[in-house]
């Protein structure tokens, strides 16, 4: 039985809540202290699932075959995995108690304040769509071929070799 077609759909459904909120919230809801948990368990509950769907993901390939697209789907499932995992660590750093202490300091706050404005976490959203995006468009093109949909072959024909 494949357990990837199975588990993948998670980190993808939470991955993308997330990034639509952050995209929202550029506009509604900046200091809603629900959305802000709902979002921050999206991330990391995503990035858990992510890891068990790129571990499943290496068992597919005995089933669907190492193909040009199986390659850049691994690829591109490894780096958006790579983004979330950070976007998961920098989060747990923000939200530890201990490290709210440094941010006593007017300079550093500033800093993080501008790195992580509403706007800049707005375009993060958008690329993690992006990714999720591309990677789901690949993951449907081996399972489906290369020219089950449109978005799946416009893809392919850009990013594949």
């Amino acid at each position: 039985m494949q357990l990837h077609p199975l588990i993948v759909h998670f980190p993808i459904a939470l991955r993308m809540v997330y990034c639509l909120i952050l995209v929202v919230q550029l506009f509604w809801w900046r200091d809603n202290d629900k959305l802000n948990t709902i979002k921050h368990f999206c991330l990391i509950a995503g990035t858990v699932w992510g890891i068990a769907a790129l571990q499943t993901g290496d068992a597919s390939l005995d089933v669907y075959g190492v193909s040009h697209i199986s390659h850049a789907h691994e690829e591109r499932a490894e780096s958006t995995g790579n983004f979330f995992t950070v976007l998961s660590i920098v989060t747990i750093y923000i939200l530890q108690p201990w490290t709210q202490r440094f941010a006593r300091d007017q300079k550093v706050r500033h800093i993080v304040t501008k790195i992580i404005s509403h706007r800049a976490m707005a375009l993060v959203g958008i690329i993690g769509m992006l990714l999720i995006t591309i990677i789901g468009a690949l993951g449907w093109a081996i399972a489906r071929g290369e020219k089950a949909d449109d978005i799946s072959k416009f893809i392919v024909q850009i990013l594949v070799p």
